[in-house]
């Protein structure tokens, strides 16, 4: 007879190592065994005492002392958040009730330009609660434009669907050409540098102003900031190669001693600031001072209309996007963050380690992963959409068009992996198993299967000129107490940061006669033991027996 195969309860995960959580015995995966990772410790009674005999009674002292001071601790940290909330605005547990709504009912959307005024009763018949009507430029002195969005939100207000608008941060296909300084990576890009406020003054905010305006007199539930940069051949999304304009890096230098000597050519100024390790002292300048220009854009739009809720698509671990995060998001209006990288994979080990990463990192954010219907078949799709909205804020499809245009013209992007009404029944299962997983709570088990996926997470990257590799981690969660075999041979590595790579591991050639690019440098098997137990094959197999 085999193992029986034991899952995580709140991931679904399979478990090499079955750990139950003290709290509730259930049993969970190392990144959710926690109570406070499951909910658990909010929701479960107090374990009872187990009995002991009356000749413990040293026992019991201890244990009385021990929860005097953990009362006495408890009573300490109430008295200083009072404190903390009397100096500054401090954290709160009250959300908005727009924020409440999106946290107790999960984002289930759509997102696209659907023209079929059906697809609204379809979206409720299935369970589906929003649309994220992308229109790419929003002209608040267009009257077709805005007698349009008039339209689709009272009929999405009928039909109990809440309207998202979703804009494009950089195109002149749907808006107008604004003259903005340039993102700088080693040579000028064809994109505004993100930290310039004249940018987002002329080119966001008016957008987002116009709608918070309307959002007054009909039903908008939201504004959505597409960072993809449709309109750049050369920068499609900021990150760690940039910003190094003028203005970012003056702005930088300015009152450091010792940076006399540095280098006015824009093709050396990366370069120049990480061999005086001050690299990463200057990526969380320009995080502080995204931070600050998204705060201003959220200020500006609270002001019109408190209760509009704010997101945007795309998301990595770098400075600008954490920048966003932080400036957009509060304690009582998370930002939502769509993500797209599990376009392709849906729920897998990446949206597991997301719904771990925002919190670990403080940030006030709704996680929403993001499922493409071109990349998964109308039963992935049931099961993707089922576990995105059971284990994170919830789930969007694209391009919901596809599923109301006529099958026929759909091309390129746009085609499915199945048919419309497969898709529609999927999604209809996959809702009514949420609601079912929101009634019940983290042990509700659903019959919907959950599709493994590997980890892609953690790879190794040859080292030039040493016998030597770096494993690397490319995901959103430290990665700690692991063991690394080479060739067979086991090293130990205490942590990996979020996306970050290991300290070099040297191994032993062994030449078995490969032609491979790997065995050209006597490199056969590199396998990864986690500390529950996991083991990742990166090259060649190794036996389990190896780590014991």
């Amino acid at each position: 007879m085999g193992k029986e195969i034991v899952r995580c309860t709140k991931c679904h995960a399979r478990l090499g190592v079955v750990r139950r959580c003290e709290s509730c015995g259930l049993p969970f995966c190392s990144m959710h065994l926690q109570p406070s990772s499951h909910r658990c410790g909010k929701t479960a009674p107090e374990p009872s005492l187990k009995e002991k005999a009356p000749s413990q009674t040293p026992q019991r002292r201890r244990t009385l002392v021990a929860m005097a001071l953990i009362l006495a601790v408890a009573g300490a940290a109430i008295v200083l958040a009072f404190l903390w909330r009397g100096i500054g605005q401090g954290p709160t547990e009250k959300l908005s009730p727009a924020a409440e709504w999106l946290r107790d009912e999960r984002l289930r959307a759509g997102y696209g330009s659907p023209k079929n005024e059906t697809l609204l009763s379809r979206m409720r018949d299935a369970g589906m609660n929003a649309l994220v009507h992308a229109v790419g430029y929003f002209d608040g002195g267009n009257p077709d434009q805005v007698a349009d969005i008039r339209t689709k939100a009272e009929l999405c207000q009928k039909s109990g669907v809440k309207l998202f608008i979703s804009v494009f941060y950089f195109t002149r296909d749907a808006g107008r050409p604004v003259e903005a300084r340039n993102y700088v990576t080693n040579e000028e890009k064809a994109a505004p540098c993100p930290l310039d406020w004249s940018y987002w003054e002329k080119a966001i905010l008016p957008q987002a102003l116009a709608l918070a305006e309307l959002a007054k007199e009909v039903p908008i539930a939201g504004f959505v900031l597409d960072t993809e940069m449709y309109n750049s051949d050369r920068a499609h999304i900021y990150s760690n190669a940039g910003c190094f304009c003028d203005e970012c890096y003056d702005g930088f230098l300015r009152g450091r001693a010792g940076v006399s000597g540095a280098p006015r050519d824009k093709a050396q100024r990366r370069d120049w600031l990480e061999e005086k390790d001050l690299l990463d002292d200057y990526y969380d300048y320009l995080r502080k001072e995204t931070r600050s220009v998204a705060a201003k854009v959220r200020a500006r739009i609270e002001a019109v209309k408190p209760e509009m809720l704010l997101g945007f698509l795309l998301y990595d671990h770098n400075w600008y996007y954490r920048g966003l995060v932080e400036g957009l998001g509060t304690a009582e209006m998370p930002v939502m963050v769509l993500d797209e990288s599990t376009y392709t994979q849906g729920w897998g080990p990446l949206g597991m380690q997301m719904v771990q990463y925002f919190p670990s990192m403080g940030y006030n954010a709704f996680y929403l992963p993001g499922l493409w219907l071109a990349f998964l078949s109308p039963e992935r799709i049931e099961s993707e959409a089922y576990h995105c909205g059971a284990n994170s804020d919830g789930y969007w499809i694209f391009p919901f068009d596809s599923l109301s245009a006529d099958p026929d013209s759909l091309s390129g992007d746009f085609v499915l992996n199945g048919s419309q009404l497969d898709y529609w029944d999927g999604l209809a299962r996959a809702d009514s198993e949420i609601e079912r997983r929101l009634e019940q709570g983290d042990g509700y088990q659903s019959s919907i299967p959950y599709y493994e996926e590997p980890d892609g997470t953690i790879l190794f990257q040859l080292v030039e000129g040493e016998e030597a590799i770096r494993i690397v981690n490319d995901g959103f969660i430290p990665r700690v107490g692991l063991k690394v075999a080479v060739n067979g041979r086991v090293a130990r590595l205490a942590r990996i940061d979020v996306k970050s790579k290991s300290e070099t591991i040297a191994y032993v050639p062994e030449y078995t006669g490969s032609t491979g690019i790997y065995g050209q440098r006597g490199l056969n098997a590199v396998a990864v033991m986690e500390k529950d137990g996991t083991v990742h094959q990166l090259l060649g197999s190794t036996p389990a027996s190896v780590f014991e």
